[in-house]
């Protein structure tokens, strides 16, 4: 992979890191209540963007972890900073072989990036 090949797949890997850094669980009262509509579409564009943001990040992470133990690992290692317990193998060339197999695992799966 070139750099040119390379910088679009860590600008998504960079937003998944993102994602998983936040709290799942939210606490305390919700930041929308709710209401009746109309007719129409009750979401904002925002909204709608957020949602598939979140659709996008639960994808990605879900190709992440069908890679192999390696480039999984690899993989969270380099971005969310966990620790590289696989001490037989080379963190280097598991992050390689998930930067080559991650750009069709996520084009099978529609991501778009």
């Amino acid at each position: 992979m070139t750099a040119r090949d390379i910088a679009p797949l860590e600008s998504l890997l960079s937003e998944w890191a993102d994602w998983m850094s936040h709290e799942k669980v939210g606490r305390g009262y919700p930041s929308r209540a709710a209401g009746l509509s109309s007719g129409g579409s009750s979401e904002s564009f925002e909204d709608l963007c957020e949602r598939a943001d979140q659709q996008r990040a639960r994808t990605v992470d879900a190709v992440i972890r069908s890679l192999p133990t390696g480039a999984c690992a690899a993989v969270h290692s380099v971005w969310l900073g966990s620790r590289w317990v696989l001490e037989w193998m080379d963190r280097a060339d598991c992050y390689a072989d998930a930067c080559e197999r991650l750009p069709v695992e996520l084009n099978r799966r529609g991501v778009v990036y």
